[in-house]
């Protein structure tokens, strides 16, 4: 009796190491957006030519983006800023995930130098909040003469893809010099996103109906009785390559 109540005991030490096996599977997945809309400065003077302050175009088939140009000497707009923006609803990927490579895909038309695009894990509604924090960089963004062209291809940062994934969104913005972007069909601004899964067994759940219950004490009997049924792993639970009585007591001393 003294012995096993020893058995027991280390059992218990060690217990939480026996119960689970994680298996790692590939995935991909291709997101759209579930909302879009355009931020467009409007107005006098030079804030109203270059100080985007309005929302509006939501979910049209194409949207515009051109820079500001505000010429000081004739106190005049030739071209009011417009940017297009976009949000990503990514709690389709599954818990627990691990995000592998994250791609952003679009196509335009138009004069797309003085390219700019952001990111930003922001939640939410598309908000002036949001799309101002976007036109501030956001939490990642690029910039420069031709850096983006169409068709788009863009790999997002690893700890800015994990982070919009922990919060369950991602929102995207862009602003050429005078383009447009297709927003409809299957050319319409998307991730396409490849990540690992964690295949959780239970060690012991022999039934493998994800719980640990007298169900499985049956099971294993039957196997320890029945010699000559093949070798089970989970059912291993000491990992000794035998399955017996050590492990009916393992199972029992998980209840």
């Amino acid at each position: 009796m003294m012995q096993l109540r020893i058995l027991k005991k280390k059992m218990t030490k060690h217990l939480t190491l026996l119960l689970f096996i994680g298996l790692a599977l590939s995935e991909e997945i291709v997101i759209y957006s579930i909302e879009s809309a355009e931020f467009y400065a409007s107005g006098g003077g030079s804030s109203g030519c270059c100080s985007p302050s309005n929302l509006g175009s939501y979910n049209q088939s194409l949207l515009s983006t051109r820079h500001c140009q505000w010429w000081s000497q004739y106190d005049q707009c030739e071209s009011n800023a417009r940017y297009a923006l976009w949000r990503f609803d990514l709690t389709d990927i599954p818990e627990n995930s691990n995000i592998l490579i994250a791609n952003i895909l679009a196509q335009g038309a138009g004069n797309w130098i003085q390219s700019f695009m952001s990111t930003s894990n922001d939640t939410g509604s598309i908000s002036l909040e949001m799309a101002t924090h976007l036109t501030n960089g956001g939490d990642w963004s690029i910039y420069g003469q031709g850096v983006i062209t169409s068709p788009v291809s863009e790999i997002i940062p690893e700890e800015i893809i994990s982070s919009s994934y922990d919060a369950g969104q991602l929102c995207l913005m862009f602003r050429f010099y005078d383009g447009s972007i297709t927003n409809y069909g299957t050319n319409a601004p998307r991730l396409e996103i490849e990540y690992e899964t964690q295949i959780v067994t239970i060690m012991g759940d022999i039934n493998e109906d994800g719980i640990l219950n007298i169900l499985d004490i049956i099971e294993i009997l039957t196997i320890i009785i029945n010699e000559d049924i093949e070798f089970i792993e989970i059912a291993d639970l000491n990992y000794d390559n035998q399955i017996d009585i050590f492990d009916l007591l393992h199972i029992i001393e998980s209840f």
